[in-house]
């Protein structure tokens, strides 16, 4: 009797670690993809011009690195400095394409309200092109 109890504790032990493996992840992390450097977690770099665009994609991962399917409609994105870039999230997938707006530099969150899980990275906007470090003017003798 005391074996079989013993047995069945461990059964549902395994069962408890089984449910929590599959419905509840442990890390809720931003894919960039797009921008200076693709498929990167931490941050992306943009530059200021009007064909730039990068796409964040929250990714949510169980305890053992398998990917947990989230509910877009579950997904919540926050900008630190909204004037840095624009943000326009797809519903259907919870994907977030940022565009440039001016130059520099703010954090970025994505929620999961199903799992209270949250993540973020960072988003660096640089001049385009090469800035100027001087300006000189030589001016020459109007002609009558």
């Amino acid at each position: 009797m005391f074996e079989t109890d013993r047995l069945l504790r461990r059964i549902i032990e395994w069962e408890e670690k089984i449910f929590n493996l599959l419905n509840k992840p442990a890390s809720l992390q931003i894919l960039w993809n797009g921008g200076v450097v693709n498929m990167s977690t931490n941050s992306v770099s943009l530059n200021l011009d009007s064909t730039a665009s990068v796409t964040g994609t929250p990714v949510e991962l169980n305890s053992d690195g398998s990917v947990f399917a989230f509910v877009p409609a579950n997904i919540g994105w926050q900008m630190q400095t909204t004037g840095i870039a624009n943000m326009v999230v797809d519903p259907t997938t919870g994907i977030a394409t940022f565009t440039p707006v001016a130059v520099g530099t703010t954090l970025v969150a994505v929620n999961d309200s199903a799992t209270g899980l949250t993540g973020q990275g960072q988003i660096t906007v640089t001049q385009s092109g090469p800035t100027p470090a001087s300006l000189s003017i030589q001016w020459s003798t109007p002609t009558p």
